[in-house]
């Protein structure tokens, strides 16, 4: 397909609001490509020409790019900032000086070529080659072709849908209905990899994604854990229970396999960003770990063996960085504690239930000391008494709580179910827990926050079913006074004039400032109401119906570093259990 056939269906979904008619637009692209155009596709569709948990990024900040447009149509730089201040959007910037007539025909493998060796380039006069060779592919496209270029490597598509947009799409070129979503949706949270995922659904469709499994080296969504509010309902769900302590730290996926003779070692995050880096003596142990290839799952945190302490989350964050490694690894040392395995030796153990996943990783920790990746304490509860022990014990040493796990059932990637249940302190408030918000905007303010330029956020949510943001919260405490300059530069950079395609705000909550949905803030509330004016929950068929709103909420952190874009936020599945949990539910 030529690349501008496929701007044509970009522009297209730009404009329609609607996720059914997304989703037929999307069939009907993905029936017209080719199997090996597929993968490219859906990079480019999310604004990356790699998996999102492979560290290759364009790395062209706007300077950049308005150089390189400069370049491509022979204009000063002032003039080309001058459209920018003008239009606002550096897509609809290239589309203007490019050749109206133009009819130069250049495929989807050709664009992609282009666009994935900017993004390789890098060291000593990366920025210029860049630049170069972005100019260059500009300077004789088609209009249409030059705006998608440029929102691609600026990562400022707004075509309005989703992963799970995308998901029901492919299933929907198989199936002609969404039967084959849930299928589709395994295997990309195995791969971590939707080109790859659609790549092979088009060329051997659904089933061919049965030998599509756990691969060393290539991380996979991690099982998440339902709350509960108190140690009664635990049991009564779980019965006899695997318990671990509940540990704020950073999730870590930790891998190692054989390749060309030597020995790998990756470190994954939550979201499938690599680690591996920021934490070497992780990496060191794990070399030296008696298995050949293996896939832990395990929670990082900061860690002092000889007193048995634990660092806060905040100091454990400060080691997730690119620079000044070493210096950190010494301030603040960290262990990875190992509470889960699914692959040993070659063999995928998802689908083997925990008792025997830990009895593998039981056998891999069974050799000598070991320092740096220990397996995370875990006792089998056989009542609700030995529950509640190990709660008083794991909070007495400073930590969040418990972790309780089935023994009974098979890791599922990516899924947020029963089968793991976790039991905070902070369940002993009529929230059961903290919530990780989204922020979709915030208002200048009056009094005494006036003068930072910022006053309150607008926070949102993921409704997964629908695949959109939606608010819940208008905060305005919570904020640090020394923080908040830092704040509103941070969310400046992802400000844009209108509202992103997926967010739904109602119109008397419209913030003084709009941003990208890309920022995760963790915040606390009394409770969860109902409310006329949030849209999280609300009757889609009811513009006046009402939608969850948090009473009294707070901000804890802005900018979770573990975290980011909006389908990490909080799932409206989660706030409407919260809201039955609290009892509210019942009146």
């Amino acid at each position: 397909m030529e690349f501008i056939t496929l701007a044509e269906y970009f522009e297209k979904l730009e404009q329609t609001s609607s996720r059914l008619e997304m989703t037929a637009l999307l069939q009907e692209l993905l029936t017209k490509l080719k199997a090996n155009e597929v993968r490219l596709v859906l990079y480019m569709a999310v604004g990356r020409v790699a998996p999102k948990y492979q560290p290759i990024e364009f790395n062209m900040a706007e300077q950049l790019v308005i150089k390189a447009i400069a370049k491509a149509y022979g204009n000063d730089i002032d003039t080309v900032r001058g459209h920018y201040k003008e239009l606002g959007d550096l897509g609809l910037v290239a589309a203007s000086f490019a050749k109206k007539n133009s009819i130069q025909k250049t495929s989807i493998h050709e664009v992609y070529s282009s666009l994935r060796k900017i993004a390789d380039i890098g060291g000593e006069g990366s920025q210029a080659e860049k630049v170069k060779l972005l100019a260059t592919t500009l300077s004789s496209a088609p209009a249409i072709v030059a705006k998608y270029i440029v929102r691609i490597v600026l990562n400022t598509l707004r075509l309005g849908f989703g992963d799970k947009t995308i998901i029901d799409a492919l299933s929907w070129t198989q199936t002609k209905d969404k039967s084959g979503s849930e299928e589709i949706e395994r295997a990309y949270a195995v791969s971590s990899d939707l080109g790859i995922v659609g790549e092979i659904v088009l060329e051997k469709g659904i089933k061919g994604l049965i030998k599509l499994g756990v691969t060393p080296g290539r991380p996979m969504a991690s099982q998440l854990s339902q709350r509960e509010s108190n140690i009664k309902a635990i049991f009564k769900r779980l019965g006899s229970c695997a318990a671990q302590p509940k540990l704020d730290g950073l999730r870590g996926q930790i891998h190692k396999w054989q390749q060309g003779g030597k020995t790998q070692v990756a470190i994954y995050s939550r979201n499938q960003e690599t680690l591996t880096h920021m934490f070497p003596e992780i990496v060191e142990r794990a070399k030296k770990l008696p298995a050949k290839s293996f896939v832990i799952d395990s929670e990082i945190i900061g860690y002092l063996p000889e007193t048995d302490e634990f660092y806060r989350f905040q100091e454990t964050i400060t080691r997730r960085r690119k620079h000044d490694v070493k210096e950190h690894s010494t301030n603040v040392p960290v262990t990875a504690f190992a509470f889960d395995i699914m692959y040993l030796n070659d063999k995928d153990l998802t689908t083997l239930p925990y008792e025997s996943r830990l009895k593998n990783l039981d056998r891999l920790f069974s050799v000598g000391a070991q320092s740096t990746i220990l397996k995370a304490e875990t006792s089998i509860a056989q009542d609700e008494k030995i529950l509640e022990q190990l709660f008083d014990k794991y909070v007495s040493l400073g930590l969040e709580g418990i972790m309780c796990k089935s023994l009974t059932h098979n890791y599922m990637p990516g899924a947020r179910n029963y089968d793991w249940i976790k039991f905070k302190r902070a369940s002993h408030t009529d929230l059961v827990d903290t919530i990780d918000a989204v922020a979709l905007g915030y208002y200048k303010g009056r009094g005494k926050n006036a003068r930072f330029g910022i006053g309150a956020l607008l926070l949102g949510i993921y409704d997964e079913k629908a695949d959109k943001i939606e608010t819940i919260a208008k905060v305005g405490s919570g904020f640090r006074e020394d923080t908040m300059p830092k704040m509103k530069a941070t969310l400046d950079k992802l400000a844009t004039k209108r509202i992103p395609p997926r967010v739904e705000i109602d119109k008397a909550l419209i913030p003084d400032i709009i941003v990208e949905p890309k920022i995760i803030c963790v915040i606390r509330a009394d409770e969860i109401t109902r409310s006329p004016i949030h849209t999280a929950g609300r009757d889609r068929k009811d513009a006046k119906g009402t939608g969850f709103a948090l009473r009294f909420p707070r901000i804890i952190e802005f900018n979770r570093k573990d975290l980011s874009g909006a389908e990490s936020a909080t799932k409206l599945t989660e706030i409407e259990d919260l809201y039955k949990k609290a009892g509210a539910g019942k009146h």
